[in-house]
């Protein structure tokens, strides 16, 4: 289950072309997307925030590590969820075909590859918060994803990369800085 899921996630990121046009294909869809990718990952996300909430807390307490853990799982929650609300409302104004909440939330996920990696790195090993920086490849995963999982016409290709590059790239940033704002630093 886990390998399965790192596995994809590395393939988006180094050959996004033929791991898009593979995905596009898949027949099982929202079943496979889910149990193969969204929940692994999160769970790997999940497990490496409590490990790094352990291992960076002054005073080594679990219970600091847990709410490390809860807020990462609350913070890529919401992010995808908002991010793709937001994505397949943007859609619908594109292409009215292309409207399909389980499909957005399958590209946005995808799409959000590299930042997936990003907070487990992170969370391990917090002086590479630098890293953050290349997240704006995701902008070059939405491109292929848009010619390869949702078939664009290059005219619209333009816009439709920009809009959702913005919605990989910031939804997860806002929602970090709300939860910063409500959850209690110990």
């Amino acid at each position: 289950m886990f390998s399965g899921a790192i596995r994809l996630l590395l393939a988006i990121i180094f050959s996004p072309r033929q791991t898009w046009k593979e995905l596009s294909k898949a027949k099982d869809g929202d079943r496979f997307f889910k149990r193969s990718y969204l929940f692994p990952i999160v769970i790997l996300i999940a497990l490496t925030s409590l490990v790094g909430g352990y291992l960076h807390a002054d005073e080594h307490l679990l219970q600091n590590a847990v709410k490390d853990m809860l807020v990462a799982l609350i913070e890529v929650s919401a992010s995808l969820f908002i991010s793709s609300y937001l994505f397949n409302e943007y859609l619908g104004s594109v292409s009215a075909e292309l409207k399909n909440m389980s499909r957005s939330r399958q590209f946005m996920a995808y799409a959000s590859a590299l930042n997936y990696v990003l907070y487990m790195l992170v969370a391990l090993f917090s002086d590479l918060f630098f890293l953050w920086m290349f997240s704006i490849y995701a902008a070059y995963l939405v491109y292929m994803g848009s010619f390869q999982f949702l078939k664009l016409s290059e005219d619209k290709r333009g816009q439709f990369v920009a809009i959702t590059s913005l919605l990989v790239l910031f939804v997860p940033f806002i929602v970090k800085n709300i939860l910063g704002h409500i959850v209690i630093k110990s």
